[in-house]
């Protein structure tokens, strides 16, 4: 099945939102676990969707800038591929066919975390081979700190794998990471920045249109819910500060849009209705 795929430009960057799949969740008692029941469920039903079945996009950015092909984030990969019952997910490698582009045509792969449905992506069926031969792979080293059990019998690869850095660091001209923890220890953004036009990708650190009009709510395996709740409030002020455009990957496809202030909080204002 072709991914679902947007294309777009930030200043001389070609961009592209690339669909891995959508998961569907049974209650927002995960998404919104600080939040009760009665409050997550009323405000589901004003966004008009069904706090039975949440949709959680899973959306990849390949940015091409100049000569250097960046891939941010990379999906769950043969874990899904496979089946193992996600078998909406793993859609990233048929996005990057459709585009023409190799898995040796990545230069750099850049994780905003190493949670496995950003992360698993990295590996080959095995679990041990990269994907991304070519490619020089960029992690935030605190990530290492806190290693999730989902990634126990990939971690040594991944380690092996990986140059980790420290947040607030460039990887190359016009690109450059932000720290932005709590949801993992190393949980960073990625800024895009080219011929004046700035792309803030935020990773999880806003994963639902719900946590812009709720900041405070966090999610059930937050790191640290109350840095988390920083992060996503810097993340905020950021992207408004500098009207950037913002990828979350988790958002509804495209995952790209712009945060828009209300009288109350925030809302979300997906690329296609964005100015």
């Amino acid at each position: 099945m072709p991914a679902s795929i947007l294309s777009f430009d930030v200043g001389e960057f070609r961009c592209h939102a690339i669909d891995d799949g959508v998961s569907t969740y049974a209650t927002g008692a995960f998404l919104f676990a600080s939040a009760s029941e009665a409050q997550y469920g009323h405000a589901i039903l004003e966004l008009g969707q069904d706090p039975k079945a949440i949709p959680c996009s899973n959306t990849c950015l390949l940015v091409e800038a100049g000569a250097v092909t960046i891939l941010i984030d990379t999906g769950l990969g043969a874990v899904a591929e496979a089946g193992n019952g996600v078998d909406n997910l793993g859609q990233l490698r048929s996005g990057l066919d459709e585009l023409g582009v190799k898995p040796s045509d990545i230069d750099i792969v850049i994780l905003t975390h190493l949670h496995g449905d950003h992360s698993f992506g990295c590996l080959a069926e095995d679990g041990k081979r990269p994907v991304f031969t070519a490619a020089r792979h960029v992690v935030h080293r605190a990530e290492w700190d806190h290693i999730h059990p989902s990634l126990a019998d990939r971690a040594d690869a991944l380690m092996q794998l990986f140059d980790s850095v420290e947040g607030n660091e460039a990887v190359l001209p016009g690109v450059g990471l932000v720290a932005a923890p709590g949801h993992s220890c190393g949980h960073c953004a990625v800024h895009i920045e080219s011929g004046g036009e700035v792309l803030l990708c935020v990773g999880d650190a806003i994963a639902h249109p719900l946590n812009l009009r709720h900041p405070e709510w966090t999610r059930a395996h937050e790191t640290n819910p109350s840095l988390a709740i920083a992060s996503r409030r810097k993340l905020i002020d950021l992207a408004i500060s500098e009207h950037s455009l913002v990828h979350a990957f988790h958002m509804p496809f495209p995952s790209v849009g712009k945060i828009v202030p209300t009288e109350e909080a925030y809302q979300w204002k997906p690329l296609s209705c964005a100015s």
